[in-house]
């Protein structure tokens, strides 16, 4: 969001957080074992959607674990906030690597709490991200990244710290 000013005018708060770039890096691994039950995640929640503005968002997740459990997410936002739209990458549940092109690409309801699935071998890392427009709406509210296992399974499923990081940037 472009925003100017002339000389001698005043900077007031609205026009700093009109600059604003919002950015969480995970800074430590967060594992869900046995269990397909969304929960929120322990860095990626209660993101503030202020009232009446938008946002693009993204975010990049590392994963490992057994195959078994795979992967799946879902997004929760409170009081006016919006999702607009969500776009989400990686690997198909049931695919066990991306060297034969197997990484889709999928547009998803925002409003529906359907899962971005992708699988995590134990012995390399898997990487998924969203792209999300946000809106803030009359009074604004707040976004929770939520995930869990696909499939329960008794070897965990990990979302790496320091490779895993949410970011957002406000566009009007």
């Amino acid at each position: 969001m472009a925003i100017s000013f002339t000389a001698g005018q005043d900077v007031e708060p609205a026009d700093l957080n009109a600059l604003v770039t919002y950015y969480v890096n995970k800074g430590a691994d967060e594992t869900v074992t046995s269990s397909t039950s969304l929960q929120d995640d322990n860095h990626f929640a209660g993101i503030p959607i202020p009232a009446n503005t938008t946002w693009l968002a993204e975010i990049w997740l590392e994963l490992a674990g057994g195959e078994v459990g795979d992967f799946q997410c879902a997004w929760a936002v409170t009081g006016t906030a919006t999702i607009v739209a969500r776009h989400c990458l990686g690997m198909p549940t049931g695919e066990t690597n991306s060297s034969d092109g197997n990484v889709g690409i999928q547009v998803r309801d925002p409003g529906s709490a359907v899962s971005n699935m992708v699988d995590a071998s134990s012995t390399t890392r898997t990487s998924t991200a969203e792209m999300l427009k946000l809106s803030g709406g009359a009074s604004g509210g707040t976004l929770t990244f939520r995930w869990s296992q696909d499939t329960s399974s008794g070897t965990g499923t990990t979302i790496k710290a320091n490779s895993s990081w949410f970011q957002m940037r406000r566009v009007a």
